[in-house]
This record gives structure tokens, C-alpha cells and sequence, in this order.
């Protein structure tokens, strides 16, 4: 994962949603919202050897993370992918840890200084 990559970047959202920032800030809440069901259950599925579900999490994170413009998120989730499509679950356990860890530091980016601020930093 480039430690450099930003840790929320709404370009993309902004551009699609025509600069709506309460449509923004909904989409960012069910992201964050759905995001704790899908690591949990991709860490299950890890520790319980599960490539399949595996997978589909990993997958899933991937693709709401891009959308939303978590971009580590995104990175570690498709890390996570590439090693479940070579059949390995070697540091999945720890992975998840670190994606949970950056699912956190977009809720407090969020938090701390909301759509309108983030936006106007675009």
C-alpha cells in the first residue's frame, strides 16, 4: 500500500454527485456503515479459511472503497483480493487489521471535519 496515497479523496464522488453534499455525506454514512459488515466478514472468512467468501469481501471493500475514494482502503482490500485469488492467507489476519485501521481514519477525517470542509480542500 503507497503510504503517500491520501486517505480520502472525494474527487470522483464529487464529480458524479454534481457537488451534492448531502447526497455525499449519505453515501459516505452507508459506506462506513456497510464497510464494518464486510470486514467482519472477510476476517471470518480468513481465519476460518473461506477463499471464496474471501474473496467476494475483499472484492466488495475494493469496489466501494474506489468508489467513495478511500483510496488506502481500496489499496489494501485489492492486496487482500490478489492474495485470496492466489489461494494464500498468509498475513490476512493482519491485513484486515491495517484495513481496519484506515476504515477508521476515514470515519475520523469525516468526523472531524465534514463533507463541506473536505470538499472545499478539492
Amino acid at each position: 500500500m503507497e503510504q503517500t496515497a491520501p486517505i480520502l479523496d472525494l474527487r470522483y464522488l464529487n464529480e458524479v454527485t454534481s457537488g451534492d453534499k448531502k447526497f455525499i455525506a449519505d453515501i459516505l454514512s452507508d459506506y462506513l456503515r456497510e464497510m464494518e459488515s464486510y470486514v467482519s466478514e472477510l476476517d471470518t472468512s480468513l481465519k476460518q479459511r473461506s477463499l471464496g467468501t474471501a474473496l467476494r469481501a475483499a472484492h466488495t471493500i475494493k469496489g466501494a472503497s474506489a468508489n467513495v475514494g478511500a483510496t488506502r482502503v481500496r489499496d489494501l482490500a485489492s492486496k487482500i483480493e490478489s492474495q485470496a485469488q492466489k489461494g494464500s492467507f498468509e498475513g490476512g489476519v493482519v491485513l484486515v487489521q491495517l484495513l481496519q485501521s484506515e476504515i477508521h481514519r476515514v470515519k475520523e477525517i469525516i468526523g472531524r471535519q465534514g463533507v463541506d470542509e473536505l470538499l472545499r480542500e478539492l
